[in-house]
Parts: C-alpha cells; sequence; structure tokens
C-alpha cells in the first residue's frame, strides 16, 4: 500500500463573482460493500473503520474490496464528479526489491577490487532493473482490480469529458456566474 500522505483540501473560488464553494479532499479511500457499492474512509481512521468493518487493509485489498476516489473537477460547468480506481499498494516492495539488489550490486563488486565507479554503475543498473521488473509484475493484478470498479463516466451534471484533477490548477466555469474564473485552490490538509 501506498505511503499514507495527508490528503490535501481544495475550495473552489470564482475569481469574478466571489462565488466559494465548499471544501474538499481531492483523493480518499473507499470500501467496496457487498452490493458494489462504495463507502468513503474517513481520514485519518481509514485503519480503524475497515477493523469496524471486520477487514484489514491486506484483507480488503486481496479481496479488491478498497478503492482510491479521485474527484475530478469539469472544466465546463464547474462541478466534481468522483472517479474509482485501484489503490497502489506496490511502492514499500518496489523500494525494498530496490535497495536489496542496489546492496548485491555493492556487495559482488567488493571482493572482485572493481573501481568505485564501475561499483556505483553496477548498483544503479540493478536498482533500475530489479525495481522496473518488480512494477511490471504488478500490472495484471492492477487491470483485474480496475475491470472491478465502475467504468469512469462522464460529468453528471453536464455530460463533458473535459475532467482534471485539482492538482492541474485548470479554470474552469463557476456554477454561480457562468464565466470561465473559477479555480480550485489548496486551502490545508487533514
Amino acid at each position: 500500500m501506498r505511503t499514507p500522505t495527508m490528503p490535501r483540501i481544495f475550495a473552489g473560488q470564482c475569481s469574478n463573482c466571489g462565488y466559494r464553494s465548499t471544501a474538499r479532499a481531492a483523493d480518499s479511500l473507499a470500501l467496496r460493500r457487498d452490493d458494489y457499492t462504495f463507502e468513503q474512509l474517513a481520514h485519518p481512521g481509514e485503519g480503524d473503520h475497515l477493523k469496524y468493518r471486520g477487514y484489514t487493509r491486506q484483507q480488503a485489498l486481496r479481496e479488491d474490496r478498497l478503492a482510491e476516489i479521485r474527484c475530478l473537477l469539469c472544466e465546463d460547468c464547474g462541478n466534481l464528479t468522483q472517479h474509482y480506481r485501484p489503490p497502489y499498494e506496490g511502492s514499500y516492495l518496489i523500494h525494498c526489491v530496490g535497495l536489496g539488489s542496489a546492496f548485491l550490486g555493492c556487495t559482488f563488486g567488493l571482493p572482485s577490487g572493481c573501481p568505485w565507479g564501475i561499483r556505483i554503475a553496477l548498483t544503479l543498473l540493478l536498482f533500475s532493473g530489479f525495481t522496473k521488473l518488480y512494477a511490471l509484475s504488478l500490472r495484471p493484478a492492477k487491470r483485474r482490480r480496475q475491470a472491478a470498479l465502475p467504468a469512469p463516466t462522464p460529468c453528471q451534471t453536464c455530460g463533458s469529458d473535459r475532467l482534471y484533477s485539482f492538482y492541474e490548477n485548470r479554470v474552469a466555469t463557476c456554477p454561480g456566474c457562468g464565466v470561465r474564473t473559477f479555480r480550485y485552490v489548496l486551502v490545508g490538509t487533514t
């Protein structure tokens, strides 16, 4: 599972009319119920919420019950749409595999009396090669998890497919005045 980061909170504001939206988290986790609806997990208590529902993070991942919710902004009408994607759970192992291979590169270079330049090159080569191979091995599982989630849909308000993440800092049409001066800005973290 990816190292938990503090979700960033964004709020929309129009520079033309002063309209302000409610603050929203850009990303969050959700648990799939038996009826294939999703229950958003409150941060920072995701682990407690999963435990209350009878799961650990690893169990929920193994059973394809965890999803990341990403809020996307519609550029045409300024409303938000939620998209689901599988959580990325391989970062710890990728770094362990990469660091282990780097250690092997240094170890094999020591007894042979290789110059430090060759040892460093061997270390970097092993680190990048093993890390890439491990990342590629995760792709089939990620595709399977993505197939179990709802397909991305266009904006539920206007039907547009011009949806962007808060992180892209795009200007959208203001829901209040209809002018393209509406932007989500970072207001904090949880």
